[in-house]
This record gives C-alpha cells, structure tokens and sequence, in this order.
C-alpha cells in the first residue's frame, strides 16, 4: 500500500494544492491550501483531513487556510519552525496585499528536520530547506516529494521576496535534495511533476 495524491490548480498564481490520501485507512492531509472548491470537498467527504502541512507560508500557497480551517476544524496545521512569523504576520506571508485579504493564523505543529507525523499507515517526515524564504520546507511522504517553491521542473524558487537567500536556496537544492535517491517523485508549489534525478541532470540553475 501506499499513497494516493490529488492534485488541484489554484486559480491565483496557479499554486499547486495537494490532497495526500494513505491508500490502506483513508486518511488524509492538504499540502499548500491554495484552493478549497467543491470537488476536493466532495472527495474528502468520507476522509476529512487530519493535517493541513505547509512548505512555506507565502500567500498563495495559504490562500484558503482559513476556509479548511473552518471545514475541517481537527486538522492541525503544521509549520516550519522558522516560518511560524510568517503564517502569523499577514505582511511578511504578502497576504495582506493579496485580493483575498490578509491571513493570520498560529500553527499547531512546528516542525523541523527530526518531525515525524503518522497519516495512517504513511509516515510524513519535513526537510528544512531554506531559501525561498527562512522556514521554507519540503514534505516527504513514501517516496513522493512536496516541493513548495523550493525546486521546480527545470527552474528552482525565486529570492527577491522579504527573508529570500539565493546562496541557501543553492545549497538546499544542491546539498540537501539532491542527497536523496534520484527516483523520488517531485511534486512542486507551481508546474509539473519532476524527479530528483532529472533534475541533478538537467536543472539549469543548480
């Protein structure tokens, strides 16, 4: 057995939202709450989520926090410990200039590199990847990998915004992710799919 995931287009910056689902009990987490719409509510109709995992706490990548909070109030929401300022600060996640309003919320779990959390029968570890911005993280879950903004197909997360670090993002890429085994599945923030092994081979940027 092993993990099901769901992707779904968030209409704002088209940010990639993710429903991960452990194939053996049902249970289910949202990586990125960029969208809620009808088709993920009836999806998890018979699940709920027990988790809502953020790589990063841009306001794209939390626009409809607020929403699955509101749907799913159980579900705990999980941080990098270096990125709880920016969930809780609606001026350093950007949502305050956003059309959808400012966002602020504390996190219920703050994670970092020694965090397991168990979704059914699956277990979610967190990969601190610094960067794009301070607390920004990846997601392992089997062998697929939630990227957020750090890695991309064929591109890498930007740095200009508030607390971005080129040189760490970098080092990230190139130290951290690329250390693991080149059939993991990448599942970036924006875009398609990838692997770490294509990218170790072809990203133009690392």
């Amino acid at each position: 057995m092993g993990i099901i995931i769901k992707k779904y287009l968030s209409p704002y910056i088209e940010e990639n939202t993710y429903i991960v689902t452990d194939e053996a009990t049902g249970a289910s987490a949202v990586i990125d709450p960029g969208i809620l719409n009808k088709e993920i509510v009836d999806y998890l109709a018979d699940k709920g989520i027990d988790y809502i995992l953020l790589t990063h706490a841009h306001g794209d990548h939390i626009k409809d926090i607020m929403k699955y909070k509101a749907k799913y109030p159980d579900a705990s929401v999980a941080v990098g410990c270096n990125e709880k300022d920016f969930l809780e600060d609606s001026s350093k996640n950007g949502s305050v200039n956003m059309p959808f309003g400012p966002i602020s919320l504390k996190a219920d779990i703050l994670t970092d590199n020694s965090t397991e959390l168990s979704l059914g029968e699956s277990v979610i570890s967190f990969i601190s990847t610094p960067g794009h911005t301070p607390g920004s993280q990846c997601i392992r879950i089997c062998d697929s990998l939630f990227s957020g903004d750090t890695l991309f197909f064929m591109s890498v997360g930007a740095t200009h915004f508030p607390g971005g670090d080129w040189e760490q993002l970098k080092k990230s890429i190139s130290e951290t992710l690329f250390a693991l085994p080149d059939e993991v599945t990448v599942y970036p923030g924006h875009g398609p799919e990838t692997s770490i092994g294509y990218e170790k081979r072809a990203n133009p940027f690392v």
